[in-house]
This record gives C-alpha cells, sequence and structure tokens, in this order.
C-alpha cells in the first residue's frame, strides 16, 4: 500500500492490472489490435480467453467490486470496450449471435472463477462447439 498515495489508487492499481492481465491475454489469443480485427474474431477471442482461462475468486470480486465505484468501473471499460463493442451496422442477426457468444463467455468465467455452479471441465469443448455455431457466418469487415 505504501508505493499508493491512497486507498482509491492503489484500489485503481489492483483493477488496472487484472484489467491489463485481461487485455494481455485477448491479444495473446488473437495475435494483433481489437482495432485490426473483426467483430466475430474479437468476441472469439473473448471467449476462448473465458474458457480456457483460470480464474480465481479474487478476479471476480476485483471485477464486480468496480460496480461500485465509477471510476473502477471506467477502468474496466478502457480495457475491455475495444473487444466487446459491437458496431451499430451489424445486422441484428449477427449482432444477437455475438453477444449470445458474449454472454456465455461472461456466464461461464464466473461461475468458473467463483466456483458456483462451475462447468465440468469435461463440458468445456462442448460449449465452445455450441459458441462456435453462434460464431459462424462471419461477414467481411
Amino acid at each position: 500500500m505504501y508505493h499508493f498515495p491512497t486507498k482509491e489508487a492503489l484500489m485503481l492499481g489492483v483493477v488496472d492490472h487484472v484489467a491489463g492481465r485481461w487485455e494481455a491475454l485477448l491479444r495473446g489469443r488473437l495475435g494483433q489490435s481489437p482495432e485490426a480485427a473483426s467483430p466475430h474474431q474479437r468476441i472469439r477471442a473473448y471467449l476462448e480467453v473465458a474458457l480456457n482461462g483460470r480464474f480465481d475468486r479474487a478476479d471476480y470480486a476485483i471485477y464486480t467490486n468496480a460496480l461500485y465505484r465509477q471510476v473502477l468501473t471506467a477502468t474496466w471499460v478502457r480495457r475491455l470496450e475495444p473487444w466487446l463493442t459491437l458496431p451499430g451496422s451489424l445486422p441484428g442477426p449477427v449482432r444477437a449471435r455475438l453477444t449470445a457468444a458474449r454472454l456465455l463467455a461472461d456466464a461461464y468465467w464466473a461461475a468458473a472463477a467463483t466456483g458456483v455452479f462451475p462447468v465440468p471441465d469435461r463440458d468445456r469443448a462442448e460449449l465452445l462447439t455450441v459458441a462456435e455455431t453462434l460464431l459462424k457466418d462471419e461477414m467481411p469487415r
């Protein structure tokens, strides 16, 4: 704590570190910047990181505590918005499928990180197959 002048600065540092870890995992999975990728590629990277990464209760607590402080929420938004925001020009059915895939990823990592109703490892490959059906029919950018 002595490295940080205030408790808020400490919390900002922790949130930025954890959100930065997500960002690094996403970049590593995708192999390029989010700006250079299609929406399908970005959501696929997010899905694969969420289903294959190892997250714990501390990750989940840091993520959910941001809900109570706008400055902490802003850090998550700044780091993950380029990965998760879908262009308004996408047709409705495509947006719905990509959103469903993202929500599948959100729910999976929340269950895995908290240990509350986690999905058995044996089912992860099947979930990825289901998610691939949501990510089908990628449109050219």
